[in-house]
């Protein structure tokens, strides 16, 4: 952890993690254990405990749904896995205007989606439109899910730990280009159907017998929805934080985080970081500005002045 103090009279606490040892829902648990004894707490009001039994793999380990997440694939696909070298990355806000334009492109048929849903599926359709492959290439979008619930018992409150399932969808990219966003939200909620105790404990044995394999990288769209995680409630004694995210994404470059923020008039949207090719990138925000029916996308003052260009790892 660091404090960095800042001349106006505020500070930024900043936090570096290893996934390994907590999740988001862990950390943001954590933050607000701290924010409370700094508060004067003598104890934390939900204590920690250690847990990890709960997310051990079976004795013997039996893999017995196909994790299409941990696929394997060559170094060669590893090193390329989307795109060339170099991308450049935006900031773009999602309001209550932006949202209600994307909504406008669901089918009537489509009830059952979140705002969850709806942004990370238009957004990847984006994506995968930029991205130019061919049409019977696959793509994949895959997402983080908080999974403490999904166990019987439930794993309680002070499971500090990382409890998340990353399923993916794969789909062909003819199939996503040209079907409307509602074939994108079906896929979607069949495979967060598919998250269950089961699901768990089979994850859990093939990290064990496939010695831990990295999630599968090659044109794979990875989200994370950050915004229900407790971060913006971290108080330290001098209230809640301006903004509470992510500095920076070095480890999966090119994924996408949803932050919650509020603009200068104090409406309340979410920020999406997007990271492309240059090339792709035009042709991203061009398909973005399309389903929004709107001449530009609103971008993030905070980073409106210039795109940072960042490497693969």
């Amino acid at each position: 952890m660091k404090a960095t103090r800042l001349k106006c009279g505020g500070f930024i606490v900043s936090l570096r993690i290893n996934h390994a040892i907590t999740d988001g829902t862990g950390i943001s648990q954590f933050m607000n254990a701290v924010g409370e004894m700094g508060r004067g707490f003598t104890t934390p009001s939900i204590l920690p405990v250690w847990g990890r039994e709960c997310l051990t793999a079976r004795n013997p380990p039996r893999s017995t749904i196909d994790h299409h997440e941990y696929d394997q694939h060559s170094t060669t696909e590893k090193q390329h896995a989307n795109g060339p070298t170099g991308l450049v990355q935006h900031f773009l806000l999602f309001g209550a205007t932006q949202l209600e334009a994307l909504r406008s492109h669901v089918p009537p048929h489509i009830k059952q989606y979140s705002t969850f849903d709806l942004l990370s599926g238009s957004l990847w359709r984006c994506r995968t439109r930029a991205l130019g492959l061919k049409p019977e290439d696959e793509v994949r979008m895959l997402f983080a899910v908080n999974a403490r619930n999904k166990f019987d018992p439930p794993l309680g409150k002070e499971n500090y730990g990382n409890a998340c399932a990353l399923p993916v969808v794969c789909a062909k990219v003819n199939d996503i280009c040209e079907h409307d966003i509602g074939y994108v939200l079906e896929l979607i909620r069949k495979t967060k159907g598919k998250i269950n105790e089961e699901y768990m404990r089979s994850s859990m044995d093939l990290l064990v017998t496939k010695d831990r394999p990295d999630y599968y990288r090659n044109q794979t769209y990875a989200v994370s929805d950050l915004r229900h995680l407790g971060f913006t409630d971290v108080d330290f004694g001098w209230g809640k934080p301006v903004f509470a995210g992510p500095a920076s994404n070095e480890a999966i470059p090119d994924a996408s985080l949803f932050i919650s923020y509020k603009n200068k008039d104090g409406e309340s949207m979410i920020m999406v970081n997007i990271s492309l090719p240059p090339e792709s990138m035009k042709v991203f925000l061009k398909e973005v500005e399309e389903m929004l029916q709107i001449q530009s996308i609103p971008i993030s003052p905070i980073y409106q002045s210039k795109s940072n260009s960042i490497p693969l790892v």
